[in-house]
């Protein structure tokens, strides 16, 4: 990946998070699941990992800065919605023991797998979560573009280098990135947010006696 790329990629990810920062310290927190952004930190590590065992300075220096915002958010968010530590613990164990199986087994092709599933998997409760959100004030609609288009590069990237661990897990991420920031900017589309509200409610106790 060229030196200009590189640059442009770290510009644009850490901008991004920095934007999501900002808006949860000046607005708070509606509107954001809370797992996407403690994902995003588990996440990172293993992207981090899969750049150690690929030798890849790019992934290695553009993870260790997303890392220290992502985990800079990560607290700014404990501290607006107070969350158990025990439910923080999974998502720093989980990564140190997926790279200890890694190169347990000599199959770093694992952190690439590990990596893909944490992608998507970290974003989805932050979709479903805009959907159901009839305040959304908390998303950064500039953060979650911002995030589309850097995966527009890694996708690029990941195509021409042969990396299908890099190009996969990005154009997912670009899909649901855009599509978190459409709904804020534009709102769920009709009977789509409030089937999904209606799919989060407790059941309503029956009247039996009616």
């Amino acid at each position: 990946m060229g030196h200009a790329l590189s640059a442009v990629l770290l510009v644009i990810t850490v901008g991004s998070l920095l934007l999501q920062l900002r808006t949860v310290r000046r607005v708070g927190t509606a509107g954001l699941a809370p797992s996407t952004w403690f994902g995003l930190v588990a996440s990172t590590l293993v992207w981090l990992g899969y750049g150690v065992a690929m030798r890849e300075p790019t992934v290695i220096v553009i993870n260790l800065l997303v890392l220290v915002v992502g985990g800079a958010l990560a607290a700014a968010i404990v501290r607006s919605v107070p969350v158990p530590v025990a439910r923080l613990v999974p998502y720093v164990v989980g990564p140190v023991l997926v790279w200890c199986g890694a190169w347990a087994a000599g199959a770093p092709w694992l952190l690439g797998v590990a990596g893909t599933v944490t992608v998507i998997g970290r974003l989805l409760p932050q979709l479903v979560r805009a959907l159901q959100a009839t305040d959304r004030s908390g998303i950064s609609v500039g953060a979650w573009a911002g995030n589309g288009v850097t995966n527009v590069a890694w996708a690029a990237y990941g195509f021409t280098t042969g990396d299908p661990f890099v190009a996969w897990p990005s154009v997912a991420s670009f899909c649901l990135s855009f599509a978190v920031a459409a709904i804020v900017i534009g709102g769920a589309p009709r009977g789509l947010g409030r089937r999904a509200r209606l799919l989060a409610a407790p059941p309503q106790p029956v009247d039996v006696a009616a």
